[in-house]
């Protein structure tokens, strides 16, 4: 179970944070296999891809980490090695773990919307729950992005 905290408090994972080159990624996860990239427009290769490595989606475009996204779903994480972090996981719970670590957070508005909300940290990462079918809210995941020029 990959512990996230550190993710959460410095939008690093795997000594990799948003900007780092394909060449960088490649030392710290290992060589890319043509097999493993899913493009995101297959008539042009040069848009960009993905990868998933350990349940997380590292996102690429013009050879640069562009986004990380940790999908809750399917997935195991953790906060510590005593608390495991679920699609169930409160919301109250991911809020004290960021008042214990005494972390800055924010509503993110231009990720909330309808039935999700989304809270941005002062190290970039993001997390949103959104409502099911059932009306609970559930956790999706945490996701931190790059700036496109």
């Amino acid at each position: 179970m990959l512990d996230i905290s550190k993710y959460i408090e410095t939008g690093s994972i795997n000594n990799l944070k948003v900007g780092a080159t394909l060449i960088r990624v490649e030392e710290e996860l290992g060589e890319i296999q043509d097999y493993e990239k899913m493009y995101f427009d297959t008539s042009d290769p040069t848009a960009g891809f993905s990868i998933y490595r350990d349940g997380i989606e590292y996102m690429f475009i013009d050879y640069k980490l562009y986004g990380i996204n940790i999908d809750m779903v399917d997935n195991q994480f953790c906060l510590n090695p005593f608390y495991q972090l679920s699609t169930h996981t409160p919301l109250s719970v991911l809020l004290a773990f960021l008042t214990y670590k005494d972390l800055e957070w924010s509503f993110y508005s231009k990720d909330t919307y309808d039935k999700t909300l989304a809270i941005q940290l002062e190290s970039g990462v993001k997390f949103s729950y959104q409502y099911n079918e059932d009306n609970e809210l559930v956790l999706i995941g945490f996701y931190s992005y790059a700036k496109i020029k």
